[in-house]
């Protein structure tokens, strides 16, 4: 089940991380532990060579910066099934200052925190500021500090939630697009070879063109996702408001729960869509990590789980 799922994923991670795909990894090193040993994945491609949407939203913004007469002609870099998210990862940075310092998208912003957290634990974290985690050239570009961001701060995250839920499932999964001598040359490269007139991964999608099936190499970019956005507008609806709003959930003193459930009451909405939707995704799974996080390691939970996965693990020798 879901709860059962997730609470061995808080488990393996040892802490809270969001990031949706984390549950999609679990499940898939699940499924292929009792026929491969060793796996390869693509982590790393689009940090190092600008695959993520986000990217051509800053670039788009550092050539707005530039000339400003281009407003609407710059608008040609999206495709047509890329314009609403890009364009939300365009005004974005103009609205929250912590996302203009360094490029790192926050969950919680500054006044949401005020209203997430419960008087007493908001004093506590309150000189928190999360745009302090990464110094950033001044004078580097929007497009420059968002990749900046992504390989020193998102892509170790990745590395560690990839490698543990490999190593919980006897998988090794190695990544070799994140070889030492790759990294280096990806960074010695200028944005124009990375990021061409709104062409994600530019010089790889160049570099393969000649060895790719047209249709392939024309094919738009899938992130390996979790569907949530459906899930916690049906199936998970109810699990979420009573997990969240449990007395056991309000008890621990964290999270306002009025304000929680204003949350739930917004984006789990059927009507939300599109970044609307993605936006309360995150901001509910980090919810849901953080609660069943102190549920497993502060009230004991994981003393089950140590002795349901070393139950697993005996079977699978014995087998």
């Amino acid at each position: 089940s879901f709860p059962d799922h997730s609470k061995e994923l808080i488990y393996f991670l040892d802490d809270p991380r969001n990031g949706a795909p984390t549950f999609s990894i679990l499940l898939l090193s699940k499924l292929i532990s009792s026929k491969v040993k060793v796996a390869l994945t693509g982590l790393g491609g689009d940090e190092l060579f600008a695959g993520y949407h986000v990217f051509k939203s800053f670039d788009y913004l550092d050539k707005l910066k530039k000339n400003p007469l281009q407003i609407f002609s710059l608008i040609n870099l999206f495709k047509s099934h890329e314009f609403f998210r890009g364009m939300y990862f365009v005004g974005f940075p103009f609205l929250d200052k912590e996302v203009r310092k360094t490029a790192l998208f926050v969950v919680f912003n500054k006044s949401e925190r005020k209203k997430l957290f419960t008087k007493n634990f908001y004093e506590k974290v309150k000189k928190y500021d999360p745009s302090n985690l990464e110094e950033v050239p001044k004078k580097s570009s929007f497009v420059e500090k968002a990749i900046n961001t992504y390989i020193k701060i998102y892509l170790p995250t990745s590395l560690l939630v990839q490698d543990k839920m490999g190593m919980a499932h006897s998988i090794e999964a190695r990544v070799p697009i994140c070889d030492n001598e790759l990294l280096d040359f990806s960074l010695s490269l200028p944005m124009e070879q990375k990021l061409k007139k709104g062409e994600l991964k530019y010089i790889i999608k160049e570099s393969m063109k000649p060895y790719l099936p047209k249709e392939l190499y024309n094919k738009p970019k899938r992130g390996f996702s979790t569907p949530f956005a459906i899930w916690f507008k049906k199936e998970l609806r109810s699990f979420l408001y009573g997990f969240l709003l449990e007395k056991r959930t309000v008890e621990r003193g964290i999270f306002n729960p009025k304000y929680v459930k204003k949350i739930l009451d917004k984006y789990t909405k059927p009507s939300i869509d599109g970044p609307l939707s993605l936006i309360g995704v995150n901001k509910i799974w980090c919810l849901l990590q953080t609660e069943l996080w102190f549920r497993v390691f502060i009230d004991g939970e994981k003393d089950l789980l140590r002795k349901q996965n070393l139950s697993r693990f005996t079977n699978q020798i014995i087998n």
